[in-house]
């Protein structure tokens, strides 16, 4: 486990200038042998800003070093899954209930 501390995992403040909204420490929540697994989460309604024109492999690279930095990981992974889900994390805006009063 390379993880210095048991926890769910993190969310980043959207005033940090950070590209990650956050992290889930799988592996403490569910054992998985000797092995850390982390799920982190990139984007959301800034997608489009941060990532339109990257590659996969760019993303992964942009989340590897993000992640890296911030949990003090020095050893690369055994193995990476990513998985691109552009609107999967529902972000409201500032006056969006006053604009689905006004739909509605």
């Amino acid at each position: 486990n390379i993880l210095k501390n048991e926890a769910f995992g993190f969310l980043v403040p959207s005033s940090q200038p950070v590209p990650i909204l956050g992290c889930i420490f799988d592996t403490c929540s569910f054992r998985q042998g000797n092995r850390t697994i982390l799920t982190l989460m990139m984007g959301g309604a800034w997608f489009d800003q941060l990532f339109k024109h990257k590659t996969q492999d760019e993303m992964i690279e942009i989340g590897q070093s993000t992640i890296n930095k911030i949990l003090g990981i020095s050893q690369p992974p055994v193995d990476v899954k990513a998985k691109i889900l552009r609107q999967c994390i529902a972000q409201y805006t500032v006056c969006h209930v006053e604009r689905v009063a006004k739909a509605r």
